[in-house]
């Protein structure tokens, strides 16, 4: 099973909200945070990886 991706556009969100997504990519496992602008990198690497 894979995990929920959460996709998000990091241009415009404030220094907070970055820390926070960064914060929840490193302690919840259970769903992945990728910038709009690695997701095709990102994605292709899960990709494989399944």
């Amino acid at each position: 099973m894979q995990s929920p991706i959460l996709v998000y556009d990091s241009a415009g969100i404030g220094v907070a909200w970055q820390r926070h997504l960064q914060w929840l990519d490193d302690n919840v496992k259970s769903v992945r945070a990728v910038k709009v602008h690695e997701a095709a990198l990102v994605l292709a690497t899960f990709e494989t990886s399944a």
